[in-house]
């Protein structure tokens, strides 16, 4: 009987997780950086947050950066790759975690106008595209190489905070399992789904509206699920999702 493959070591490669100053993306740099990955922690506009992101992942053993950049602008993606490269090394591994989002009911669609779309997918599904566009050759160059996509439940249910926020989600979803399917030897792409999470990111959009909403997954748990899938051999074209059941339980009440 074959043996199963063996989860690959990822010490002394370098990852760029984005959207890393709290949070899931926190919580997968420092998981990272504890597995010996160099990390380069991204932000938007947080810089005290990618700050103490940062001290996260030294305290736990870890290399960390941090480096900023705006994911609304197109230009963006391949001059942070840039920086991160040279700061670094070449990205061998590339976390798509930031997000945005506007609170719109579905059926508001006048609130969710062209600019709403817009904005979304420009950082929740554009960017991710640009990135992985730009680290793609240098991990076909490299022989290996792992793209994780942070989508959502909302990508598989008519739900969440905006229509264009779940399409954007289920979007990435199918970027995953495209990019997967044509992903050179050596290179794999997933992607992790959490339900709701109780971060900092959620209380910033929903403004505290929302806090007696239990959490449906633990943060450090999907943190875990998407180390293991960067680490790991056989995830290519994997969504995980991650809600403690809470979907299924939806579905079989017919909610």
């Amino acid at each position: 009987m074959a043996q199963a493959a063996q989860p690959v070591t990822v010490a002394g490669r370098v990852a760029l997780v984005t959207g890393a100053g709290s949070g899931l993306g926190r919580a997968i740099a420092v998981r990272l950086g504890a597995a010996g990955v160099r990390v380069a922690v991204h932000y938007g506009s947080s810089a005290q947050g990618a700050a103490q992101t940062v001290a996260a992942v030294r305290a736990a053993g870890g290399e960390a950066i941090a480096i900023a950049a705006d994911l609304t602008d197109p230009a963006a993606a391949p001059r942070l790759v840039e920086e991160v490269t040279a700061a670094l090394g070449r990205v061998e591994i590339l976390v798509n975690n930031a997000a945005t989002t506007r609170f719109i009911p579905f059926e508001d669609l006048d609130s969710a106008d062209d600019e709403v779309w817009t904005a979304l997918l420009r950082v929740n599904l554009l960017a991710p595209v640009s990135l992985a566009r730009a680290t793609f050759p240098a991990m076909a160059h490299a022989g290996w190489g792992r793209v994780l996509n942070v989508a959502s439940t909302s990508a598989f249910e008519p739900a969440g905070s905006s229509l264009p926020y779940a399409v954007s989600k289920a979007a990435l979803v199918s970027f995953t399992r495209g990019l997967a399917a044509v992903a050179p030897a050596g290179v794999a792409v997933s992607a992790v789904a959490p339900g709701w999470m109780d971060t900092p990111w959620t209380a910033r959009h929903t403004g505290g509206t929302d806090a007696a909403v239990p959490a449906e997954v633990d943060v450090d748990e999907v943190a875990r699920a998407a180390v293991e899938l960067i680490g790991g051999t056989a995830g290519n074209g994997t969504v995980v999702v991650l809600d403690g059941g809470a979907r299924w339980r939806r579905l079989q009440q017919g909610g």
